[in-house]
C-alpha cells in the first residue's frame, strides 16, 4: 500500500508540474506555485486534525473507505480540466536515453545548471527534515509521539507563511529571476537547521518552524525555474528528478545519528544557498523566459 501511495505521488508531482506549464502563463507560473504551495501546506496542517477527529468517531474502516473515494474524486477533477495538449511523440532513442534527456537538459541549460546544481545539494539536505522531526523529538528531546505533533505544527504554520511571502517576493522580483527566492528559502531552512542543533525543547518548534518557513521559497523556485526553462517533453521527466532529490535521503535517518544529520544540513543548504547568491547575474529580469508553453484561450481549447 504504501508503495503505491509512493508511487502516485511521484507520478502526481510529475504530472502536475507539466499540466501547469498548460494551464498558466510563463510570467505567472512563479505566483501560482507559489499560491499552490501555501494551499498544499495549509492542507497537510488541517488534514492531520481532522483526520483523527474522524478516526475517533466513525472508525478506521470508514476513514479508509472515504479515502477510497477521494482519489478517484480528485481523478475526475483533473479530467475536467480542459487543456490543448500536443500529440505523444514516439521515443527515438532507447529507454536510458529516454530517462536520462532531463538530465541532459539541465546540465546544457545554463541558468537551470546553476540553479538545479545549488538545489541539488540543498534538497539533498531537505529530505532529511521529515524523518529528523521524529528523531529530534525521540532521540534528542526523549519526548512522546504527541510531541512531534508540535512540531508538525510549527512546520506547517511556517510553512503557510513561507508560502504566502514568496508569491509576495516574486511579485516584486518579477518573472526570470525565481532564483533570488530559492537563494532565500534556502538560507531560511539552514539557520532553522542550526537551532535544532541546539539543545532545549523550546529551541525545537522554533528551529522547525524556520525550517518550514524556507521550505516554500526553496522548492518554488527551483521547480518554477525548470517550468520556465524545460520544453514541453520533458516538464514531467524533469519535475520527477527533482523529486528524487528530495525523497530518497530519507533512509539516512535509519542509519546516521540525527545530529551529524543536522550538521550535514546546515552545511549542504547554507552552501548550496551562497553558491546560488554568487551566481544571481545570470538570472536577470531582462533575461528572455524559457520555453515553456503558453496556454491557450477557452475558446480554442474548446476547438
Amino acid at each position: 500500500m504504501l508503495f503505491g501511495i509512493g508511487l502516485g505521488v511521484g507520478m502526481h508531482n510529475a504530472a502536475g508540474s507539466a499540466l501547469l506549464t498548460r494551464l498558466v502563463p510563463s510570467d505567472d507560473l512563479g505566483t501560482t506555485n507559489a499560491l499552490m504551495r501555501t494551499l498544499r501546506e495549509g492542507g497537510m496542517l488541517v488534514a492531520p486534525a481532522v483526520d483523527t477527529l474522524l478516526y475517533t468517531m466513525v472508525g478506521p474502516r470508514a476513514v479508509a473507505a472515504l479515502e477510497v473515494v477521494t482519489f478517484p474524486l480528485c481523478g475526475q477533477c483533473v479530467l475536467a480540466v480542459r487543456v490543448a495538449e500536443p500529440e505523444p511523440q514516439r521515443p527515438d532513442g532507447r529507454l536510458a536515453q529516454e530517462l536520462l534527456a532531463g538530465v541532459r537538459h539541465l546540465a546544457r541549460t545554463p541558468r537551470l545548471r546553476a540553479v538545479s546544481l545549488a538545489m541539488g545539494f540543498g534538497l539533498l539536505g531537505f529530505g532529511f527534515i521529515e524523518t529528523l522531526i521524529h528523531a529530534v523529538a525521540d532521540e534528542g528531546l526523549d519526548r512522546s509521539a504527541a510531541f512531534v505533533g508540535v512540531l508538525t505544527v510549527a512546520k506547517g504554520v511556517g510553512s503557510v507563511l513561507g508560502g504566502l511571502a514568496g508569491e509576495r517576493v516574486l511579485k516584486r522580483v518579477g518573472p526570470g529571476r525565481e532564483a533570488v527566492l530559492t537563494v532565500l528559502g534556502l538560507g531560511t531552512m539552514g539557520l532553522g537547521c542550526a537551532l535544532l542543533v541546539l539543545p532545549g525543547v523550546a529551541v525545537a518548534p522554533a528551529g522547525v518552524f524556520v525550517i518550514g518557513l524556507g521550505i516554500p521559497g526553496a522548492v518554488v523556485g527551483l521547480y518554477t525555474s525548470v517550468q520556465r526553462n524545460s520544453p514541453d517533453a520533458l516538464q514531467g521527466r524533469v519535475a520527477s528528478a527533482a523529486s528524487m532529490l528530495a525523497t530518497a535521503p530519507q533512509v539516512l535517518v535509519a542509519i546516521v545519528d540525527y545530529r551529524v544529520l543536522l550538521g550535514v544540513m546546515v552545511v549542504l543548504i547554507v552552501g548550496s544557498s551562497c553558491c546560488l547568491g554568487l551566481r544571481m547575474r545570470a538570472f536577470t529580469a531582462t533575461s528572455e523566459p524559457g520555453p515553456a508553453a503558453q496556454p491557450q484561450s477557452a475558446s480554442a481549447a474548446a476547438e
